[in-house]
């Protein structure tokens, strides 16, 4: 999902420090999903954009992604697939990935009306409006991947140094 953190640095950067970083539970273990400051800051994005359907379709439809992508990669089965792929060959089936789910999102974002989104989409199936749902309750039913404990870096051997008196630490720039 490096595309969305990508997207537009600069307002990203404003969205995650005002609005995202406001919202966030901090009471919960760090790297939890908490979808509600997420789809709120998508929404502020929206709206920073204006009032058409096509870019609350982009910005929610981005968030969907980005929770499907989340959820899906802390499921213990697709980090085991994961380990068995080459880093390129990964690379490139998510670059594939995002050309096929990105344009469904975008597009009514180009189209605006609501009326436009929907013929695409119907002649789409639908699919990113199914799929990606569907996605999130299958990783939330399959057994998560442990978390790996963190380690603790080894005391470094201490330097037979001479320690320096308190007044030259303090005096010496």
């Amino acid at each position: 999902m490096e595309l969305i953190n990508n997207w537009n640095m600069q307002t990203q950067t404003w969205l995650k420090y005002y609005v995202l970083a406001r919202l966030v539970d901090r009471s919960k273990p760090r790297g939890t999903l908490q979808v509600l400051p997420l789809l709120a800051t998508f929404v502020i994005s929206a709206l920073w954009h204006g009032f058409f359907f096509g870019f609350y379709a982009l910005f929610l439809g981005l968030a969907l992604l980005y929770v499907t992508w989340t959820t899906v990669s802390k499921v213990r089965v697709a980090q085991q697939v994961r380990a068995l792929i080459p880093d390129s060959v990964f690379k490139v089936l998510s670059w594939l990935a995002c050309e096929i789910a990105i344009p469904f999102f975008g597009m009514p974002f180009v189209f605006k009306t609501f009326a436009r989104a929907n013929n695409m989409w119907n002649g789409l199936n639908y699919f990113g409006l199914w799929l990606f749902p569907a996605l999130i309750l299958l990783a939330s039913v399959l057994p998560q991947a442990k978390r790996a404990a963190k380690r603790t870096a080894a005391p470094a051997p201490e330097k037979a140094s001479k320690a320096l008196p308190a007044a030259e630490i303090v005096s010496n720039p």
